[in-house]
């Protein structure tokens, strides 16, 4: 009885595989072919998702970067316009502020966290892969030790490893697939949340910007333009030359701030 089952083994591992032409051929296992088909579709949502993130992590961080250029850049041309220094100051402040920010949340948390999340993820998917090309590995070469001929019981024990192998593996696998999105909500909860503390907090750096907004308004209400020539004027006349008939003071401030516009 030994014997048949040996030889039914061998028999059953050599009509797996067929050539058109009657010559033995090597087939993949259909289970394992259809576990590694998911895990791959599974290996790619996360990398694509991880790259998505790692961009839209990258973009915030120079944003406010770019923002506290341009905090610098208006405080180097406000340089010489003494009566703007405390309003140009306070905005370049607020946006290194936010710049600080972007990168402690989205440089390094966000990157720690959430990135380091789905890298781990990945090579966990990665990993049942190669298990995969493995189980399929070892069933090619109980495929080819029975076509030569091999001792049976040597192919009947590696051919039940296999199947035990298969067996792990359709649970691992299944478990994967089904955990998916447990990971998935727990990425997009840590990014609402990222996001929603990086925007309070930055609401509450730029809201110290709101005072001088408001008192520009008073002056030029949102959906006007100012005259260039008047603005010009308004800007150079300070409450020390309200009060001051000589035109010279005048003149010295319009030149003062002509230098501003041309530096």
């Amino acid at each position: 009885m030994t014997l048949d089952f040996f030889n039914n083994t061998k028999k059953k591992l050599i009509d797996i595989s067929s050539a058109l032409t009657g010559a033995p051929q090597i087939r993949n296992d259909p289970q394992l072919e259809t576990f590694k088909l998911k895990l791959l579709e599974l290996s790619k949502v996360v990398t694509e998702l991880r790259a998505d993130l790692a961009k839209y992590a990258a973009a915030m961080v120079n944003s406010a970067m770019q923002s506290a250029k341009t905090g610098l850049d208006f405080l180097n041309i406000y340089r010489h316009s003494e009566a703007r220094q405390k309003s140009i100051t306070i905005f370049s402040d607020t946006t290194r502020g936010m710049d600080k920010l972007a990168t402690e949340i989205w440089a390094t948390q966000f990157d720690q966290e959430v990135l380091a999340l789905l890298d781990k993820w990945k090579l966990q998917v990665d990993v049942l892969i190669k298990r995969t090309n493995g189980a399929q590995k070892a069933l090619t070469k109980i495929t080819q030790s029975a076509q030569r001929n091999e001792d049976p019981s040597t192919i009947a024990k590696k051919q039940a490893e296999f199947e035990s192998t298969r067996s792990e593996l359709r649970e691992l696998v299944k478990k994967e697939l089904e955990s998916r999105y447990t990971v998935l909500d727990a990425v997009l909860v840590r990014l609402m949340e990222y996001q929603l503390e990086y925007f309070s907090r930055t609401s509450s750096l730029v809201s110290v910007l709101d005072k001088n907004v408001q008192a520009y308004r008073k002056r030029f209400p949102k959906g006007t333009t100012p005259d260039f020539a008047l603005a010009a004027a308004a800007a150079a006349s300070t409450p020390s030359d309200t009060n001051n008939s000589n035109g010279a003071s005048h003149n010295s401030q319009i030149d003062n701030e002509s230098e501003v516009c041309s530096s």
